[in-house]
């Protein structure tokens, strides 16, 4: 399907979360679901379909969240655990950034959850999993 022939069913901040372009005129507007209309929202997204198995793409970013954190532990420096850790690459010794970690475990989930249905892009799935962090800290 090409993004002019999305319906945007379901948007969030006025972006269509199927198709990623901007809506004002989505179905759904996640920022108004609450619990009154809650059991409404999620039978009219079973009808929907299309949208991936949501159940395993929140799972994929609470496991990138945590490869990330074990990750960081990994790299940090015992004596400052705020900078990475020093790492012979090759015949220098460097600073892998922390950045790199989470752009690392970042494309790697994204493409997993690709394979799940997941209909954004990179840099939305970026968001998702840092707000998913934001969630479970």
């Amino acid at each position: 399907m090409s993004n002019s022939d999305c319906e945007h069913p379901i948007s969030e901040e006025n972006r269509c979360l199927k198709c990623g372009e901007e809506s004002v005129t989505a179905r759904w507007r996640l920022e108004d679901i609450d619990e009154e209309n809650a059991d409404k929202f999620w039978s009219d997204v079973a009808s929907l379909g299309g949208l991936g198995d949501i159940r395993a793409i929140c799972e994929i970013a609470a496991e990138a969240n945590d490869e990330y954190k074990d990750q960081i532990k990994e790299n940090s420096d015992p004596k400052n655990p705020s900078l990475p850790k020093l790492s012979m690459v090759g015949t220098s010794l460097v600073r892998i950034p922390f950045k790199k970690l989470w752009k690392d475990v970042i494309s790697v989930s994204y493409f997993l959850a690709k394979e799940k249905g997941y209909l954004g892009d990179l840099e939305m799935w970026e968001e998702f999993v840092a707000d998913q962090q934001k969630v479970n800290s």
